[in-house]
Formats: C-alpha cells, sequence, structure tokens
C-alpha cells in the first residue's frame, strides 16, 4: 500500500489515502495507572493522545489488590525506613537515587490520590488503615479493601475522561513506532482502520511482560509491546531476566491467567502450608511468611523438591470469618465462584509469573535513552525495585515517576517545534497471516526454562529457540494483525531476557580462565533450616564471599560487606573445608567459615566511646522491634545511619543518659547510638526496644 505525505504538518487530522493522521503534544501508549497519572500531570495546554490496547480498566494496574505504600502523615514511619525495606527486598541492587525519590515523594502523590477522590480505608478513629505486607517493617500500605488498584484506576479514569486537553482511544493497537526529526510517529490498528498518530514526546506506559510465560497473574495486555518498540528503536534496557515470581497465586493451572492471592492475606495472619498441612516458612527464613516474594518462592520450590510435591496451602481459616469477608471481599468472592470458602478451606496456591523489575532502563525523570521517550511503571527500569520488588511498591513508581516525566514534558515543551514530520510505514497489504503457535512455543520455552529457579541445563536451548522465531517474525512479511504485534512482541522480550540469563557474569568468566571447571548455578540448600545465632564478617579488609553452594565450584552470589552480621543456619565440609550456609539481607548462600568472626570487630581510624559501662565487661542486646536506627548522636533530631532488624543482635560498648538512655553499638562498619526504650516506664505508651544479655 503507497502512501503519499507532505512532509511537515501542523496539529489536526489529515487523512491521506487508506491511513488516517493524527498530531498531539504528548502520546501516551497504556491507560493503567503510570499512562492516566502522567496524563492527569501534563500542562492543560498539551494536546494529549491517550492509548488503551483493549478496554480501558484491562491492565495489571487493575488488578493491583494489596495496595500502594508510602509514608503519609506516619510519624512512627518514615522514608528512611521504607527506603531499607525496600533495599533489604531488592537484594540491594536498588538504585539509590531513584529509591530516595520515590520513598521522600510518595506523600505526594499519595495525598493527590485522596484529593482526587481514592476511597482508601480508614479506621474507627477516621485515620487511614495501614495494612502489613512481606517486606515491610512497619504498616504503611494504603488500601481500597483487596481491589486497591481498580479503585485508583477508575478513580483517574474519572478524573481524566473530564480533561478537555486529553482525548482517549479504546481497544487501540500500537503497531509500531518510529523516531522522527520532529518526535514520533505511531502506527495503529484502530477498528480495523490503520492510524497513524505523530508527536513531540512519546511515554510508553504498557505494562510488564507476564504473557511471556504460561502462568501469569497478568492482564491479556501484558505481551511487552512497548518494551519491545524501545528495544527496537535502539533504546537500553536493563535486567529483563529481573522476574518476580508471586508466591502464592491460586493453584488452577487450567486458566493461563492465575488469580493472584494477595499478599495482604499472609499480612493479616495467614500460614503457608505444604502438602502434609504443615506450617514451613520456619524452615527457610525468620521473617516467615513475611520474609520478601522472591524468598517465599524460593522457599517453595525447595519445600516442593524436599517433599515430592507441588502442593501448597494459604490458611486464614483460623482468622474471623466476618474479618475476612470484609477485609478481602474480592478474594473471598472469587474463591467462592470455585468452591472454596476462604473462612473454612485453606486455599491452594503456587508461584506465578507476577511481576517485571527491569525493562526500558530510565532515570528519575523516566527518561530513557531516546530523546524525548520516557517510559513508566512496569514498561521501565527505575532501579528502585533492585532484583526483588517490594510488595506494593509498583502502584507507587508507577505514580511517583509519571509526575515527573509530566514535570520534564511540560518544561520542554516550551520549545518544542510546531510542526510534524510523519513517518511512513510499510503496512504489508495482502501479506499472509503468521504461522499458528508462536506464541504457544514461546511462553512453554520461557515456563520450562526460566520458571522461579532457572534450568541451567535449558538455557542455552531455550535461547536459541526464542531467537529462531524473532528472527522469522523480524523479517518476514506477514499481515500486520493483533497476533503478529504480540507474537513478536513476545519473541523480542523473551530473546533478550533468554540472553541475559545466559551471559556468564564477570566472576564466571574470570574463573573460567583459571579453571576448566564450569561453576555450578544451581542454589544448594539445607532441606532444613534452624537458625542457629550469628556470625560477623571481619572489618579488615579481608573478602568474604557467598556462594550458591559449599564449593570454590558453585557461582558466587555477592561479596560480604565488612563488619556484617550474618544469620547462621547450617554448616557442611567440602574437600576438608567448613562451610556455613546463612542469610545476608536478602540473600541466602555459603560462605567459608574460617573468615567469620563470632564477635564484631573493631573498624581501623575509630575509636571506642569513653564513656563508662556499668560493669567492666561488654554485653549484648538484641533488637525487639523493626524500628530501631542507628543515630549519629544520642538523640532522636540525629541523622539516622542504619536501620535494625528485629532479632538483630548487637556489641554494646557504653551508654549515656540524657533524657533517655541510648547506648553506643556497632553495626556494618559503623558506630553509631540506639534507643532503648520509647516513653516513659510504668505509663502508656512505653515501649521496650531491646533484650539485654550481660
Amino acid at each position: 500500500m503507497e502512501i503519499f505525505l507532505e512532509s511537515m504538518w501542523g496539529r489536526g487530522a489529515v487523512r491521506r489515502n487508506d491511513v488516517v493522521m493524527n498530531n498531539f503534544d504528548v502520546i501516551i501508549c497504556g491507560a493503567g495507572a503510570a499512562g492516566l497519572y502522567g496524563a492527569y500531570n501534563l500542562s492543560r495546554d498539551l494536546n494529549v493522545l491517550v492509548i488503551a490496547k483493549r478496554e480501558l480498566t484491562l491492565c495489571n494496574s487493575s488488578l493491583a489488590q494489596g495496595g500502594i505504600a508510602g509514608v503519609y502523615r506516619s510519624p512512627a514511619d518514615s522514608p528512611e525506613k521504607h527506603k531499607h525495606d525496600t533495599f533489604v527486598a531488592g537484594g540491594f541492587e536498588n538504585d539509590p537515587a531513584a529509591t530516595d525519590v520515590l520513598v521522600n515523594e510518595a506523600c505526594i502523590d499519595i495525598g493527590k490520590l485522596i484529593e482526587l477522590g481514592a476511597d482508601f480505608d480508614k479506621k474507627e478513629d477516621g485515620d487511614y488503615h495501614r495494612t502489613l505486607e512481606g517486606g515491610h517493617g512497619m504498616h504503611r500500605i494504603f488500601h481500597h479493601a483487596d481491589s486497591t488498584g481498580f479503585e485508583i484506576e477508575t478513580t483517574l479514569l474519572e478524573t481524566v475522561k473530564k480533561l478537555p486537553n486529553v482525548t482517549i482511544w479504546e481497544n487501540t493497537l500500537v503497531c509500531d513506532m518510529a523516531k522522527t526529526p520532529t518526535g514520533f510517529s505511531f502506527l495503529m490498528l484502530k477498528d480495523g482502520e490503520y492510524i497513524t498518530a505523530n508527536s513531540h514526546f512519546a511515554i510508553l506506559a504498557t505494562g510488564g511482560i507476564g504473557r511471556v510465560y504460561e502462568y501469569t497473574t497478568n492482564s491479556a495486555i501484558a505481551t511487552g509491546d512497548g518494551i519491545a518498540m524501545a528495544y527496537r528503536l535502539g533504546a537500553e534496557i536493563k535486567n529483563l531476566s529481573y522476574i518476580q515470581f508471586h508466591p502464592t497465586a491460586f493453584n488452577d493451572h487450567h486458566t493461563r491467567e492465575c488469580f493472584l492471592i494477595s499478599e495482604a492475606v499472609r499480612g493479616e495472619g495467614a500460614y503457608l502450608k505444604n502438602c502434609n498441612g504443615e506450617r514451613f516458612m520456619q524452615h527457610y527464613d525468620k521473617r516467615l511468611e513475611l520474609a520478601p516474594r522472591d524468598v517465599v518462592s524460593h522457599s517453595i520450590i525447595f519445600e516442593a523438591n524436599r517433599t515430592g510435591s507441588k502442593n501448597f496451602y494459604l490458611d486464614i481459616t483460623h482468622k474471623d470469618p466476618e474479618f475476612i469477608r470484609n477485609r478481602f471481599p474480592m478474594i473471598y468472592k472469587n474463591l467462592k465462584d470455585v468452591g472454596i470458602d476462604m473462612t473454612t478451606d485453606m486455599i491452594p496456591i503456587y508461584p506465578c509469573q507476577h511481576y517485571l523489575m527491569g525493562g526500558i532502563k530510565v532515570d528519575t525523570y523516566a527518561r530513557t535513552t531516546i530523546p524525548d521517550l520516557y517510559a513508566c511503571g512496569e514498561c521501565s527500569c527505575t532501579g528502585v525495585h533492585g532484583n526483588n520488588r517490594l510488595a506494593s511498591n509498583s502502584l507507587l513508581e508507577a505514580h511517583v515517576f509519571s509526575r515527573r516525566a509530566a514535570a520534564d514534558i511540560n518544561e520542554k515543551a516550551k520549545t518544542a517545534p510546531k510542526a510534524y514530520a510523519p513517518h511512513i510505514f510499510d503496512l504489508h497489504e495482502n501479506a499472509p497471516k503468521i504461522p499458528h503457535g508462536y506464541r504457544t512455543q514461546i511462553r512453554a520455552i520461557m515456563q520450562n526454562t526460566y520458571f522461579v529457579i532457572p534450568n541451567v541445563d535449558e538455557l542455552m536451548n531455550g535461547l536459541e529457540q526464542v531467537t529462531d522465531i524473532l528472527t522469522v517474525l523480524d523479517n518476514g512479511v506477514f499481515e500486520i494483525n493483533r497476533d503478529y504485534v504480540e507474537a513478536r512482541s513476545l519473541a523480542t522480550v523473551a530473546a533478550v531476557d533468554a540472553d541475559a540469563q545466559t551471559e556468564p557474569t564477570e566472576q564466571t568468566e574470570q574463573s573460567a580462565e583459571n579453571s576448566s571447571d564450569e561453576k555450578i548455578d544451581t542454589p544448594y540448600a539445607p532441606a532444613v533450616m534452624e537458625e542457629n545465632g550469628c556470625l560477623f564478617a571481619p572489618s579488615d579488609g579481608t573478602l568474604v564471599q557467598m556462594r550458591k553452594g559449599p564449593s570454590e565450584q558453585y557461582t558466587l552470589i555477592c561479596d560480604v560487606s565488612p563488619g556484617a552480621m550474618l544469620t547462621v543456619y547450617a554448616e557442611e565440609h567440602t574437600d576438608n573445608v567448613r562451610w556455613i550456609y546463612t542469610q545476608y539481607g536478602s540473600e541466602y548462600g555459603w560462605c567459608r567459615a574460617e573468615l567469620l568472626k563470632d564477635t564484631v570487630q573493631k573498624v581501623a581510624n575509630v575509636t571506642e566511646p569513653q564513656i563508662a559501662l556499668h560493669s567492666s565487661e561488654r554485653y549484648e542486646v538484641v533488637s525487639r522491634v523493626n524500628e530501631l536506627m542507628l543515630r549519629n548522636e544520642p538523640n532522636e533530631n540525629s541523622t539516622s545511619k542504619i536501620y535494625i532488624n528485629k532479632g538483630e543482635r548487637l556489641t554494646i560498648y557504653g551508654e549515656k543518659r540524657n533524657d533517655d538512655r541510648w547506648l553506643y553499638t556497632y553495626k556494618d562498619g559503623q558506630f553509631g547510638w540506639i534507643k532503648t526504650y520509647r516513653g516513659d516506664p510504668g505509663k502508656s505508651g512505653y515501649k521496650i526496644y531491646l533484650d539485654y544479655y550481660y
């Protein structure tokens, strides 16, 4: 089909032969929370188009059950605590600058959602009910029962629909995009008609890649379209192999889209049980059911290997039935529809693909490596999630960074060109449809090879298979329809994901130079884990490494920070070397025992305080709470340095009394002060922070 176009147009819609062409200041691909909130925050002087692939509420945002996390009018909580929990869940691979933005600006966007009418649940006293979810040390999740995403999505839709400068196209498939001298051109299929739209700026808010797996909690639109288009444009894609598998998806593998059982169910006290009806998380993590999602998913796989069964359950039957029905009305109804009463029956669950931590690389204003192209929400990689997303940080990320993207566009639009340079797309008129079954093949490959713990024996074969499919779709001439677009997107993201997982790490490359033996990448964990105390990494520069198994032949997980505390669970001797199975942050692995210390070491060039103790001996304390901070000075206004976990044992070097009692201690290479209690002894509100071991 040959189309003749003028080189430069002004604003408006023009028809040339069989293609209608429209011009906008900003085009937003995606009508979930990120896309809609971005549109809301754009200047009313800008002409904005929002494109929804299917019906407006069919998106991952609408499916979000748990809530939106953030510190908003919470005196007991702080952005620093939220940041700490985010880092722990993310394996400390989080981008510090982006995470600072996320936790410190959460109050802006939670407050704005409330202002727009989002109906978050409240307590009897009128304050907002903040729930607890896995990985969080504080109650900081705002929610609307168990359908928070739908509440936010519909609130934003009602708001954006009223904006005179915003046009929304529903059931519109974005087939392709191109960079032009004045911005971007998009080829779309709407109501059976090809449409081209041009813009000076573009925001990709197309969601994740869940449909690349056989079983996912994601909606039908999550085929990675935005990521694939950005990749073809040359945008940098980062950490596409960082896939989060939610541990508690309803175990009904008769349907591709698995119903999610919210993190909040465990936050309200539900137990995880194995095929024998036994709780098992105590064997894998001291946080039990409230461990981060990746830890729980891995634990379920380890337990499945131990028991030989994939039958697992979530049990909340010990809670008040009325509370369950009121707190989780949507989950309760959906389970009742399939014959399960969660007030009396255990819920069958199993891990399922849920979320993408990687995506199109962006900065703190959601800018990609392509000028004037932005990405927000799950399709973007801000770096805030590290290698594992903390529960309920996704909705927050979508709002914070789409608002910042809009702010950046508002400023740049002041000097944007007035004209539009369209791109001529080849519509492949009369071309054949793609061969049947490509999408099914891709999903089977990804499910069998890259589910939770990758099958290392099949990694290269999986990469070759998805690459072959992508080559056919990229180089062939096929009819441009939904099947073709989604298959090409799935093949693209699958190939990039598989390639990332088969690339050798710097460590394994170095090892290959020094040894002919390949590193073992399969985690080696004891069947039963019982906490035996803690050991410390030395502070004298000695390198301590954590590996996936008790041998140098296992893949390196990470280097342990000097002075860090490690929780000990098991030990094993390999080739006359003693190895310790331990937890460091969110990671579990093996360290050489001879490198670890039973007491914390002093840091060079740091002098202990000259403050008398009650006795001549140092003593130890154990934190009783998850809200204890190590501070520079013995007062509440002093700068906080490090967050101390519940159950963590600390050596006390000195103490000081002012209005409160403060203890001088050491953690992760730093000395500092911790408070012993809050409030006055014997009065209401008094809270003990520490247990003492003299």
